[in-house]
């Protein structure tokens, strides 16, 4: 399986933002348009998020800014890193998250972290925070490109979701309901010697 830090730069110099030629340079990433997303993030205790791509619409280049501890160092007792999963072959063919991240990286203070959305590959996670007073900060979003990124319709986790949730209103098959034991009978007596009503 491909290593999952493949494609993801770290940085120490957050008074330095990437510019798009930047953020091409540092992934490989296909041209970016001048669409960005931003978001701000407070994961308090027992906050999480789950294994996904990100893969969205036009979504091109992930990033995160750490802006948690700016006096302390980031301990590992307190959770919150960032998850990394390698890939494996699923029965249906599709790539799929192993079950345990492979690597992780803690949200240092001022580090910024920068991956490529890879529809069905760039799996991540946010690890519980596991203390109670200090919460996990971050400025993160996403560069945008002018197109979604090749495979996003057939491999990205949302895609995958969305016919699994497509799948589940189709109708379903009415079983016959289950037979009654005879009166005074035991469900053990009627399978035994078929003493159904």
């Amino acid at each position: 399986a491909a290593a999952p830090t493949r494609g993801i730069r770290t940085s120490r110099a957050p008074n330095a933002a990437p510019s798009s030629a930047g953020v091409r340079q540092l992934t490989g990433c296909t041209e970016l348009t001048d669409q960005t997303d931003c978001s701000c993030n407070v994961y308090g205790g027992g906050g999480h998020l789950l294994c996904h791509d990100d893969v969205i619409g036009s979504r091109c280049v992930s990033y995160i800014l750490y802006l948690s501890r700016p006096d302390e160092a980031w301990e590992a007792a307190h959770g919150g890193a960032l998850e990394l999963y390698e890939m494996q072959e699923a029965a249906e063919g599709l790539p799929q998250p192993c079950a345990a991240p492979s690597a992780s990286l803690a949200p240092e203070f001022g580090s910024m972290v920068l991956f490529a959305v890879q529809p069905g590959r760039s799996f991540h996670s946010v690890g519980e925070v596991l203390s109670a007073d200090e919460p996990r900060l971050s400025v993160s979003g996403w560069f945008h490109a002018a197109a979604p990124p090749p495979g996003a319709d057939e491999t990205a986790s949302l895609s995958q979701l969305q016919a699994v949730a497509k799948a589940s209103r189709e109708p379903l098959v009415r079983l016959p309901a289950p037979r009654k034991p005879l009166r005074g009978a035991s469900a053990a007596e009627a399978g035994a010697a078929g003493l159904w009503e």
